[in-house]
């Protein structure tokens, strides 16, 4: 008995977003362990039931690149996994069906969007290598639905597309997101192939002070002095969550506090009830031209979520 298989490259981006303000495109360190699947290590992975009762197959494979003929993903590396779910059998019938990969990861509340790349393309230039009913692929947050492809029938030829969808997490902790296949058609000779996993923060548009109390915020970029900047907290950012060695103002790093090796101070500023953290940073490290308006500072989360946010300056002599 003969069994079909069709070829299935994938590669899903997740980016979760907070919204503390607006939200940039920044986005932050990969949250997925072995995302690429650069190591053999699956000890992060759960492995969905199919149809059948059986786990989903999964082998970590050093694919390399196919004979000419062969429909190539060119946004793939190596090496990727095989994701072996939904074969049916030469004569059709149904071995497994359906099944997935799923990854509990860590993220705080807030919007986010998701991306995912699929490509469908042969691994055999045998004639009998197609696709006579296509599957679908899911993604899935927490257990929901958020988008979904149908691949095209096909039979000698490949398709790519992106899955994207977009939500938010009302609570920070630990999120399921995977990938599903639903169902697979009568397709010969292929595997279905997954990589590089990518799950990011976005940058959080914090609101700083620059200079709190001062409504002009002058520097004078010949002084040797210090300009203070306090990060707000609010109901939608908590300060204290900010790594203070991280902190920095137009490149100026936020300044030490003798040798407690803290950088800066929580307490509330604004008198709004949300701590603030206020950190200062050398005059002459900034890097400010005499014409600047604006001043942007940078940090991370102790998650390492970026932040940024900018305030107006007015240089003077």
């Amino acid at each position: 008995m003969k069994r079909i298989f069709a070829i299935l490259s994938l590669t899903l981006m997740l980016v979760l977003s907070l919204d503390a303000g607006a939200v940039s495109a920044a986005s932050g360190p990969n949250l997925v362990q072995n995302g690429d699947f650069g190591t053999a290590d699956f000890y992060w992975m759960v492995y969905q039931t199919m149809t059948n009762g059986e786990v989903t197959g999964v082998t970590n494979e050093r694919i390399i690149p196919g004979p000419s003929g062969w429909y190539s993903p060119g946004f793939f590396d190596f090496p990727y996994t095989s994701f072996s779910v939904g074969h049916k059998n030469w004569e059709g019938f149904i071995l497994w069906e359906g099944g997935g990969i799923s990854q509990n990861i860590t993220a705080p509340a807030g919007s986010w969007e998701a991306f995912v790349n699929v490509t469908v393309y042969r691994k055999s230039n045998d004639m009998r290598a197609m696709n006579t009913s296509g599957p679908k692929f899911e993604l899935l947050v927490d257990g929901v639905v958020v988008g979904t492809y149908s691949i095209p029938k096909f039979e000698h030829t490949g398709y790519s597309d992106t899955i994207t969808a977009a939500g938010s997490f009302e609570s920070g902790g630990s999120h399921e997101v995977g990938i599903r296949i639903t169902y697979w058609g009568q397709p010969l000779w292929a595997e279905e192939l997954v990589d590089n996993i990518i799950l990011s923060m976005a940058s959080i548009n914090a609101q700083i002070d620059i200079k709190p109390g001062e409504s002009v915020n002058s520097i004078n970029i010949g002084s040797k002095g210090v300009v203070p900047v306090a990060i707000l907290g609010s109901a939608n950012f908590d300060a204290s969550t900010v790594d203070q060695t991280t902190v920095s103002l137009e490149g100026a790093a936020a300044r030490l506090k003798g040798k407690s090796g803290d950088t800066g101070l929580l307490r509330d500023i604004n008198g709004d009830g949300y701590l603030d953290l206020m950190v200062q940073v050398n005059t002459q490290d900034l890097g400010l031209n005499t014409g600047a308006v604006t001043a942007t500072l940078t940090a991370y989360t102790f998650a390492g979520v970026p932040i940024s946010g900018s305030d107006s300056i007015n240089i003077v002599p």
